[in-house]
């Protein structure tokens, strides 16, 4: 069996200077000096904190303990500079309150962001929107009415004029201001608004649909058309596009583009009885009698008024 290693120290007696040898099981802090009997009091070595330090002056690099700090202080002993030497706790404090005074910046920056007049952007946002739904409650007031408040109406306008002024981009208060101009019968005002919006935002489709809309409305069925193909580029399950593209397509006598739009449009809402009868008068077009009554007879059982004048014409 392999004996236990022990460890010696050898501590001389600061009274009568014998030198003792000392276990490592020992107490050293009950120690006896066998010869003068004086009690000796040894404190436990602790292990020191070694950094290296390099000059500024000669570049030497120096190993420092706490011990030979003193004041944050140290003298090199190569070319004896005085070396400054802030300890790491100290620099993790100083670090600590520099991250601190960052934070409180950056909180005081973010809430004059937001409150101050300073930052008119964000002020002109807020505010233009504050119109924009002020504007759009007046509407939505109005539109269960079968005969609106032009009075609230115009308010409704002002609101919107209020939210353009205030924000030259507001996309939603261009395309409000346009559909009221349009309802109260100002159709160059109407437009000037929707091509407004167009500008602002080029790649929304309600913008096209609109003005396709204006423009079908007033007759221009030139300038109609290309609005209503790039509704449908944008959105294509839009099927007022299709409805408003596939009148045109008829008036051109072009029944069968007419017709394939139609059917889009029943695919996604089969109970359009108006749309059965456009689709009816395709097929008058395209001397398909039969079909087109069957429509009519359909438009006429969902209930559009006009599809009994269609069947008298076109199936008697």
């Amino acid at each position: 069996m392999s004996e236990k290693t022990e460890i010696t120290e050898i501590i001389k007696c600061p009274e009568c200077g014998f030198e003792i040898e000392i276990k490592d099981e020992i107490n050293k802090n009950e120690l006896i000096c066998p010869e003068c009997k004086t009690e000796i009091v040894v404190e436990e070595e602790q292990n020191e904190e070694i950094q290296i330090v390099k000059c500024p002056e000669c570049k030497k690099e120096i190993e420092v303990t706490d011990e030979d700090i003193k004041d944050n202080k140290f003298i090199c002993p190569e070319c004896s500079t005085e070396i400054i030497i802030e300890k790491e706790g100290k620099k993790s404090n100083k670090k600590l309150v520099i991250v601190l005074v960052i934070i409180a910046a950056l909180v005081l920056l973010g809430y004059f962001a937001y409150t101050s007049d300073y930052v008119p952007f964000i002020n002109k946002k807020e505010k233009s929107q504050k119109h924009l739904q002020q504007g759009k409650l007046l509407i939505d007031q109005q539109s269960v009415s079968m005969n609106p408040d032009t009075n609230v109406i115009n308010e409704a306008v002002k609101e919107f004029q209020e939210a353009i002024k205030i924000d030259n981009e507001n996309y939603e208060a261009y395309v409000s201001l346009s559909t009221l101009n349009f309802w109260k019968g100002n159709l160059p005002e109407a437009v000037t608004n929707i091509d407004k919006a167009i500008q602002v935002n080029p790649n929304d489709f309600q913008g096209y649909l609109i003005r396709g809309i204006i423009y079908f409305e007033t007759g221009d069925f030139y300038k109609s058309l290309p609005d209503l193909n790039k509704t449908i580029e944008l959105n294509p399950a839009d099927f007022n596009a299709y409805l408003y593209r596939a009148s045109i397509e008829y008036k051109a006598n072009e029944f069968d583009k007419a017709i394939n739009d139609i059917n889009f449009i029943l695919a996604l809402n089969p109970g359009m009885s108006n749309i059965y009868s456009l689709r009816g008068l395709c097929y008058i077009g395209k001397n398909m009698s039969d079909s087109a009554c069957a429509d009519f007879k359909k438009s006429k059982e969902l209930g559009f008024p006009n599809a009994e004048q269609y069947i008298e014409q076109y199936c008697k």
